[in-house]
């Protein structure tokens, strides 16, 4: 028996592709030898996927397909004028209400995302969330079985180094400054835009020793472009750093320096991000929508949506008391468990039971 994963982007710096390739080991593990597809050679950034026009001829009964989802793509087409069974991963596709006021055609591109994820409920015997709320759409799409696991996410072996930790936090340039971290693209409804506004309430009531790092490429010119003017008219040049995409090492660079990370974000399938933090022992506050709630945990603080004084407050918290920070690191600690490849490997045997041989 083989698993085909048909993914979007096969790459280990995409949390779905990262996933993928995780959910493809757990399931060699089984005994299920699985291969990837995607649709352009460009998409494979790890280099053992074929084209989905090689699937016909790879493809034998009684052999798993699983349609990895989370944006529009042309392999569910594929799939669905196929007929096959399909086993769906849900990733959560973002309402296009969040990308109207910016980008019409991208809105129109998560519409027809949505109906795509609609044509796959009537081929999927199974249906795979990784959270409960991404669980509830598929039902209300009826979906006929929907069971969940949590995002895979492997530590990187750098966060276990804590010479390198130390290190890295105790860089004398930092040492008067807490700072703030936020990692994703710079889109609509991940709210940098309200992280500007909370750090803005925290310099006025706590003072201004704190910077806020943004770690991720811009959406569009016009949106961060009003970011910038954002920073700007609350004079914060000096306090906000737009980093764009970095390297990995950067990336933990930023990550071990950092005292906080924080989301703001409006909707979230998952949220990776917050895994990544607790990886880096990092405290979290959190804006309470979506999936971010479950994700979290006692992983970190939440706040209600468009509060700036309330993050602000958390963030002080975190940052002022540390025994509370222990806990909470200690807290995120365990959420990983919850996302490690060989302790979900049980929890998938239950999910694929009468499917695997």
């Amino acid at each position: 028996m083989r698993a085909h994963q048909f993914v979007s982007s096969l790459s280990r710096r995409d949390a779905i592709g990262n996933h993928s390739l995780l959910l493809g080991e757990a399931l060699s593990a089984l005994g299920v030898e699985c291969e990837f597809y995607v649709d352009a050679p460009h998409l494979d950034r790890v280099g053992i996927a074929h084209l989905y026009t090689e699937f016909p001829n790879r493809f034998s009964a009684g052999d798993l397909v699983i349609c990895q989802i989370g944006s529009y793509s042309a392999l569910v087409n594929f799939l669905v004028a196929r007929r096959d069974q399909v086993i769906v991963n849900y990733h959560n596709i973002t309402p296009a209400s969040f990308f109207e006021p910016w980008d019409p055609g991208f809105a129109r591109t998560q519409v027809e995302a949505r109906y795509q994820l609609q044509m796959l409920a009537e081929l999927s015997p199974l249906a795979i969330a990784d959270s409960e709320f991404n669980a509830r759409e598929l039902q209300e799409l009826n979906y006929p079985h929907v069971e969940v696991l949590p995002v895979l996410f492997q530590t990187p072996s750098s966060t276990h180094s804590s010479e390198s930790s130390k290190q890295h936090r105790a860089e004398a340039a930092y040492r008067e400054m807490h700072h703030w971290l936020f990692v994703g693209r710079l889109l609509p409804h991940k709210a940098p835009h309200d992280l500007i506004a909370a750090l803005d309430a925290y310099v006025r009531v706590y003072g201004d020793s704190v910077m806020l790092h943004l770690v991720g490429a811009d959406y569009s010119d016009l949106y961060t472009s009003i970011l910038r003017e954002m920073v700007a008219r609350s004079g914060l040049e000096d306090r906000v750093i737009f980093h764009g995409s970095v390297s990995d090492e950067e990336l933990d660079r930023l990550y071990f320096m950092s005292d906080l990370y924080v989301s703001a974000s409006l909707h979230e399938g998952f949220c990776v991000p917050l895994l990544e933090a607790f990886s880096h022992e990092l405290p979290v506050v959190a804006v309470s929508c979506a999936a971010v709630p479950e994700t979290l945990g006692d992983g970190g603080i939440l706040v209600p949506p468009g509060d700036p004084l309330a993050f602000a407050a958390a963030a002080h918290l975190l940052i002022s008391d540390p025994d509370l920070r222990e806990q909470v690191v200690a807290a995120g600690r365990q959420r990983l468990n919850r996302s490690n490849p060989q302790q979900a490997q049980e929890r998938l045997r239950e999910i694929l039971e009468g499917f695997l041989p």
